[in-house]
């Protein structure tokens, strides 16, 4: 026999709060192929802003480049949605392009 459907108010009992769970961010900033900064910080769910984030890395880029005396253009980013035991062909992968490309 199956068991019999989950009210409403059984699923809300379920549902785990993950307000104050603390998550991991890695991130890998390149230039060309050659890595920039690579680091992995802690966040509570809504404390990292990606824009924010991705305004600091052009500015990391933008001072990289300068120093070795090379221009660069953005094209893209990639974020990678996983989690812990959450095999990599389950990951979400979300391209992020600017709006002219």
């Amino acid at each position: 026999m199956s068991s019999p459907p989950e009210t409403l108010e059984d699923a809300l009992e379920n549902v785990l709060d993950i307000q104050n769970q603390v998550f991991t961010i890695s991130y890998c900033i390149m230039l060309g192929n050659t890595p920039i900064e690579e680091d992995a910080e802690c966040v509570k769910l809504g404390e990292f802003k990606y824009r924010n984030f991705e305004v600091q890395v052009i500015k990391m880029v933008d001072r990289v480049a300068t120093k070795a005396g090379c221009g660069f253009e953005w094209q893209s980013g990639k974020a990678v949605v996983s989690a812990k035991l959450v095999g990599k062909d389950n990951w979400i992968i979300i391209n992020v392009a600017d709006d002219t490309a």
